[in-house]
């Protein structure tokens, strides 16, 4: 996003994160973390590989990214727990919604009753037996996942919570070491990015930008010494350029990045990652981006909508074969699942893609270069 910079991080960020974990994150010497992310992200670099290396864990490393390998990976290795990010666990969970919905109607209802009717008031020892059968898929050790790189969808979240297999979503950049705050297994809460870490500070400005101080925060930007003014203020706050709030409980709550903010012609405002949880746990989309696009409308000419770009998953292209009809399915599907939003927050503007959306190495979409994209797809279409 934009030119790239040179973070300056120290063995003293990286001994604060590690020291400060390991307090909190319960690793255990003898367990087995699995290992899909690439080294040179600080989060896998951290979580995965310095936490797992003090606490005397083994580590299994992959060349992978096929949520089937993984699978396999883990089973091999009988993995504890492991580091990832958003996407292998929405697609896991689809995979295994696909698998239920293909299964007898008796095991439907079986499943639909342990899932709705028992797991919410079980105790985790329990509901790992219920779902048995999916924990053998993971290779039957695991106590648990750690997400992070992006926001964890809600009922991603709610579907391995009751499953018994829980993942703690954490918060923060490199700029932080990465870890600034997160979910444990003594302190959790769904749907926030946990507490800060300790000896850690963290505040919300007059904006709602989330403000982070501590001895994991860099020391400022390689060479850019004006970068390094404008992120750190004079009293040490790194300004994150995140919008967050508090909970009573102190849990954090990421709500967006203040650049990715659509502004409406009617001044109303609209988070795409809100707009996004409802459709990423539709079957028939591999991939969503939710940004703000210049209207086309003769009428709001030069004023911001709410866009939506959608990859097709395998299922969608086995039922819909043909273009057009592909179309209308994917626009029916999103104006579906954004009913239970606020008609304003609703996508006006729906547009399939057939690739892939370009993404960071831990599977981040990159906004800006999806707009691009958009933007000469509607230029093209506007000028035939």
């Amino acid at each position: 996003t934009g030119t790239p910079k040179g973070v300056m991080t120290s063995f003293q960020n990286l001994g604060f994160e590690v020291d400060t974990l390991m307090k909190i994150i319960n690793v255990r010497q003898g367990e087995t973390t699995v290992s899909i992310l690439p080294l040179s992200h600080l989060l896998e670099l951290v979580g995965g590989f310095l936490c797992a290396l003090y606490s005397g864990s083994t580590i299994a490393y992959i060349n992978s990214l096929f949520p089937q390998d993984i699978l396999r990976a883990m089973k091999d290795q009988s993995a504890t727990r492991m580091v990832a990010v958003p996407l292998f666990f929405n697609m896991v969970k689809k995979q295994i919604d696909r698998r239920i919905q293909k299964s007898s109607k008796v095991k439907r209802l079986v499943f639909w009753f342990l899932f709705h009717v028992c797991a919410p008031i079980c105790p985790i020892g329990i509901r790992r037996i219920m779902f048995r059968t999916i924990h053998q898929e993971f290779g039957g050790h695991v106590r648990y996942f750690m997400s992070g790189a992006a926001p964890l969808n809600l009922a991603t979240e709610i579907f391995f919570e009751r499953i018994g297999l829980p993942i703690y979503q954490g918060y923060g950049l490199t700029e932080t070491s990465p870890v600034a705050s997160i979910n444990t297994e003594d302190h959790h809460s769904r749907g926030t990015v946990g507490k800060p870490l300790p000896d850690t500070e963290v505040r919300i400005a007059e904006d709602g930008e989330v403000l982070v101080r501590g001895k994991h925060v860099t020391q400022g930007y390689y060479k850019l010494d004006d970068l390094t003014a404008q992120a750190i203020d004079a009293d040490g706050w790194f300004h994150t350029g995140d919008l967050g709030s508090f909970g009573s409980a102190g849990y954090l709550t990421i709500n967006g990045r203040k650049k990715n903010l659509i502004v409406l012609g009617s001044g109303k405002k609209v988070q795409p990652e809100e707009v996004e949880q409802p459709l990423e746990a539709s079957p028939l989309f591999k991939e969503v981006c939710v940004l703000g696009l210049t209207s086309l409308d003769e009428l709001r000419q030069g004023q911001e909508e709410v866009g939506c770009v959608v990859v097709p998953s395998d299922e969608a292209l086995g039922l819909h074969p043909d273009p057009k009809l592909m179309a209308r399915a994917m626009e029916d599907e999103v104006h579906r699942r954004c009913e239970v939003l606020a008609a304003y927050k609703q996508p006006s503007c729906v547009i399939v893609h057939s690739g892939e959306l370009p993404t960071t190495t831990t599977k981040k979409i990159k906004r800006a270069k999806v707009r691009a994209l958009v933007n000469e797809l509607r230029r093209e279409n506007h000028d035939t």
